[in-house]
């Protein structure tokens, strides 16, 4: 793991990373922090954010079947771009996620929700691929107010 002192050498924000209630992961490539958020359900949840302080919106990276939640490079280069921060999760049973059995898109969208408060943010933009779609419409319809 790195020290405060090589990830400010990095350019990162230590004040970004998150340990309250989560467990601390070093950054992916040096691009994104990986944390660690308990869902209600008890579930551990594996969270990528691409940190950027100061952002203009959040993009909420939903992902397909079979896939990780970590957001494709081109996004978050894309979204930086624009002034916009990235954030994904592992889905329940995906990536370093814990399992749920029987989980309902409206389950997910408490998981988005519970990221989200976890972060400090209001609201986000969702985008998604594959079977990621029902997931962020699932989001949209439930929680009209936060996506």
């Amino acid at each position: 793991m790195l020290g405060p002192s090589t990830r400010a050498q990095r350019g990162e924000d230590p004040a970004l990373l998150r340990t309250a209630g989560a467990k601390q992961v070093a950054p992916y490539a040096g691009v994104m922090i990986q944390s660690e958020v308990h869902a209600a359900g008890g579930e551990t949840l594996h969270v990528y954010d691409s940190g950027e302080a100061g952002t203009t919106g959040i993009v909420y990276w939903q992902h397909g079947s079979g896939m990780s939640g970590l957001p494709p490079q081109p996004l978050i280069e894309r979204a930086r771009e624009f002034g916009l921060r990235v954030v994904g999760h592992d889905r329940p049973g995906y990536g370093n996620s814990t399992a749920r059995q029987d989980r309902s898109v409206a389950d997910v969208t408490d998981d988005l929700v519970a990221v989200l408060d976890w972060l400090g943010v209001e609201s986000a933009t969702t985008s998604e691929l594959s079977a990621g779609d029902m997931h962020a419409l699932g989001a949209v319809a439930l929680c009209p107010g936060r996506f």
